[in-house]
C-alpha cells in the first residue's frame, strides 16, 4: 500500500505547526539570561536611581520573563503539542511584544542624558537581548519582528530625542542593529522552514519507501509461495503426469516401426518426432522444477566418474547410432567427490546436448587430471556457437539460431543450475563449424576401500538374438505399450501388474529369463525393488534388472545401484531402454 501524499496545504500547516512548537518548546536558560541581564542592570542603575525605583523595574522585569510566551504558565518547562498554530503565534506576537516593550521603554525612561556610560551599558544590555532572541524567534518572523521593534525602537527614540552627537549615534547604532538582525533572522528563519519541510519530506520518504518494502516483500513472498506451490506441484505429481506421457511414446515408436502406407507412415513419423519433443520440453521443466522445490540435496561421496561416463553413452547410444554418429567414451579410472544424482544428471545432459545438436561425426566423452581436479568434458563435431549466442548459452528457454527447432533450451540451464548448486566449475569452449567442448571441473579423491557394484557398462554392439523379458508394470496403458514395443524388437515379452502376478509367471513357466524390466511403484505393498529382489531370489540368477520410476531422487538411485539395477527416469525413450537391455544381456552374456 503506498503512502498517502499530503497536499501542499497540509504540507506548509505541518510545517508552521513545528515551528510553533519548537516556538513554545521551554528553555529554562532564556528566562534566566534575562533575569541575570536584568540583575546587571540593576547594579548600575542604583548608580543613580532609588533603590526602590530599581527594585520597581527589576519585578517587572521578573514577571515578563516568568510569563513570556506563557512558557511556565502553560507548559510548564515540558513540550507543548499545537493543535491551531495560527491562534498560538498570534499570541507568542503580543507576549514578545509586551516583554519587549517594558524592555525597551523601561531603560528609555531610566536613561539620563547626561550619563553616557550607563545610556551604553543600557544599550549593550539592549543589543545582547536582541541578538539573543534571533536563534528562538526565528522559527516565527513576525515574532522576532515584534520584539526587535518594540525592545530597540523606544531606546533609539529617546537616544535621537536628546540630540548631540554622541547620542545620535548611538540611536543610528541601534536602528541599524535591529535592521541586521531583521535581515539576519529572516534568512536564519527561511533556514530553519526548510530543514522542517525536509525533514517532513524525508519522513514522508521513508514512510512510503516502509511500505513500499513492506508491500514489495509481501508480494515477493507471495510469488515465492506461488513458485514453490508449482515446483512442489510439479516434483509431487510428476509420477502422475510421466505416466501417460511414457504410454504415448511407446505407441507412437511402434505406430512408427510399423508397417503401413507411405503416407500413415510419414504420419506417424511426425507423430513421433511431436511427442519426442514433448518429451525433452516435459524432461527439462520437471527437472527445474524438481531443482525449485528443493527436491535435490547435494551429498559429497567418492563416485567412480567411469560409471557416470558410461551410463550417459548407454542412454542416448541409441539416438546417436540412428543419426550415423561415432559416440565413445575415453577409459578414466578417477574418482571424484560429488553428488552421484547431479553428477549423472549433468553429464548426461551434456551428452544428450552433443548428440541432440551434431548432424555428422562424433560425440567423445572423456577425463583429464590436473591439480586435484578432473576435467570431465563432453566433446562434439557440432555447428560449434557464435560468440554472440555464447554469453547467453545456459539461460533457460534460449535456443541457438543453429538449432533448426532441435530442444527447448533447458538442458544446459539445468547444469548451470545443477553447476551453482553443488558448487562445481562449468564452462564451455567452441568454434563455429568446427564444435563445442562443454566441460566441468570435480575435485578428485581417492577410491573407496571397499568398492560396489561397477554399474559401468562398456558399449558393444547388440545381443542379435531374442530375448526372454518380464516387464512388471501397474499401468495398464504403459504395460500395454512397453509390452508391445518390446516384441516390436524381436523379443518375448510377459508382463504382470504387481509382484504377486510376476511370481506366478516366474514359478509357473519353465522360460530362463534374460533381463527383467520393472515399475518401482506398483501400487501394491511391494515396490519394484523388492519384486526384482523376489524374482532373483526365485530363479536363483543374478537377473539384470532394468527399474523404472517416475520420481528417481537420489535415494532411489543409491538404492537401485545397491540392487544391480540400472534407473531410468519416465518417460523413457524406447531407444534408451533397447540400448539399455541390449547392453546389460551384452555384458551378462560376457560374464558367463
Amino acid at each position: 500500500m503506498a503512502a498517502v501524499e499530503l497536499s501542499q496545504e497540509d504540507a506548509a500547516q505541518l510545517v508552521l505547526r513545528e515551528r510553533m512548537e519548537a516556538l513554545y518548546r521551554p528553555r529554562i536558560e532564556s528566562v534566566a539570561s534575562g533575569l541575570v541581564v536584568g540583575a546587571v542592570l540593576a547594579l548600575v542603575l542604583l548608580r543613580v536611581h532609588s533603590w526602590a525605583v530599581v527594585a520597581a523595574w527589576y519585578a517587572g522585569i521578573a514577571v515578563v520573563q516568568s510569563g513570556r510566551g506563557a512558557l511556565l504558565r502553560f507548559s510548564r518547562f515540558k513540550p507543548v503539542h499545537i493543535l491551531d498554530p495560527v491562534r498560538w503565534g498570534r499570541r507568542y506576537v503580543w507576549d514578545v511584544a509586551v516583554a519587549g516593550s517594558y524592555w525597551g521603554m523601561s531603560l528609555a525612561l531610566l536613561a539620563i542624558p547626561n550619563d553616557f556610560l550607563l545610556q551604553a551599558c543600557m544599550a549593550m544590555a539592549i543589543g545582547g537581548l536582541a541578538v539573543g532572541s534571533i536563534t528562538v524567534h526565528a522559527y516565527h518572523p513576525p515574532v522576532m519582528y515584534a520584539f526587535l521593534f518594540c525592545l530597540l525602537a523606544p531606546f533609539s527614540l529617546r537616544m535621537l530625542f536628546i540630540g548631540d552627537f554622541s547620542h545620535t549615534y548611538l540611536a543610528v547604532g541601534m536602528a541599524l542593529l535591529g535592521v541586521y538582525l531583521a535581515l539576519y533572522g529572516r534568512l536564519h528563519a527561511r533556514t530553519l522552514e526548510k530543514s522542517i519541510a525536509l525533514r517532513h519530506e524525508n519522513r514522508s520518504l521513508i514512510t512510503q519507501l516502509q511500505r513500499e518494502r513492506a508491500s514489495a516483500v509481501a508480494l515477493q513472498a507471495t510469488a515465492e509461495a506461488a513458485s514453490q506451490s508449482k515446483s512442489r506441484f510439479f516434483a509431487g505429481a510428476s509420477h502422475d503426469l510421466r505416466q501417460p506421457l511414457q504410454a504415448l511414446s511407446l505407441y507412437a515408436s511402434v505406430l512408427s516401426d510399423s508397417h503401413l502406407p507411405e503416407d500413415l507412415h510419414q504420419m506417424s513419423l511426425r507423430v513421433g518426432e511431436s511427442v519426442h519433443v514433448l518429451e525433452e520440453l516435459f524432461e527439462g521443466v520437471l527437472d527445474i522444477a524438481h531443482i525449485e522445490a528443493g527436491g535435490m540435496d547435494i551429498k559429497q561421496e567418492s563416485v567412480q566418474i567411469s560409471a557416470l561416463m558410461s551410463r550417459a553413452l548407454l542412454l542416448f547410444s541409441g539416438e546417436a547410432l540412428e543419426k550415423g554418429l561415432s559416440i565413445k567414451c575415453a577409459p578414466c579410472s578417477a574418482w571424484v567427490l560429488g553428488d552421484r544424482l547431479a553428477l549423472q544428471r549433468i553429464i548426461s545432459n551434456l551428452v544428450s546436448n552433443a548428440v541432440r545438436h551434431t548432424v555428422h561425426g562424433r560425440v567423445l566423452v572423456g577425463g583429464r587430471r590436473r591439480a586435484g581436479i578432473l576435467r570431465v568434458t563432453v566433446f562434439d563435431t557440432g555447428p560449434g556457437i557464435e560468440a554472440a549466442a555464447q554469453e547467453r548459452i545456459f539461460e533457460e528457454f534460449y535456443r541457438l539460431p543453429s538449432a533448426q527447432g532441435h530442444g527447448f533450451g533447458l538442458g544446459l540451464a539445468t547444469v548451470k543450475r545443477l553447476c551453482d548448486m553443488a558448487g562445481y566449475r562449468l564452462g564451455f569452449e567452441s568454434m563455429p563449424g568446427r564444435g563445442s567442448a562443454f566441460w566441468v571441473e570435480l575435485p578428485l579423491t581417492q577410491a573407496p576401500a571397499m568398492g560396489g557394484h561397477n554399474a559401468a557398462l562398456i558399449a558393444s554392439a547388440q545381443a542379435g538374438r531374442a530375448l526372454n523379458v518380464l516387464l512388471v508394470e501397474d499401468d495398464v496403458a504403459v504395460r500395454a505399450g512397453l509390452e508391445t514395443v518390446v516384441r516390436s524388437w524381436g523379443h518375448y515379452c510377459v508382463s504382470a501388474a504387481n509382484g504377486e502376478q510376476a511370481m506366478e509367471q516366474v514359478m509357473g513357466g519353465t522360460l530362463v529369463w534374460d533381463v527383467m524390466v520393472s515399475d518401482f511403484n506398483l501400487g501394491s505393498e511391494h515396490d519394484g525393488l523388492q519384486v526384482i529382489a523376489a524374482v532373483r531370489q526365485a530363479t536363483r540368477l543374478d537377473l539384470p534388472a532394468v527399474l523404472i520410476s517416475g520420481t528417481l531422487d537420489a535415494a532411489l538411485q543409491t538404492r537401485a545401484a545397491s540392487a544391480h539395477c540400472i534407473a531410468l527416469a519416465k518417460p523413457v525413450r524406447p531407444l534408451q531402454l533397447r540400448s539399455v537391455i541390449d547392453q546389460l544381456c551384452a555384458a551378462d552374456s560376457h560374464m558367463r
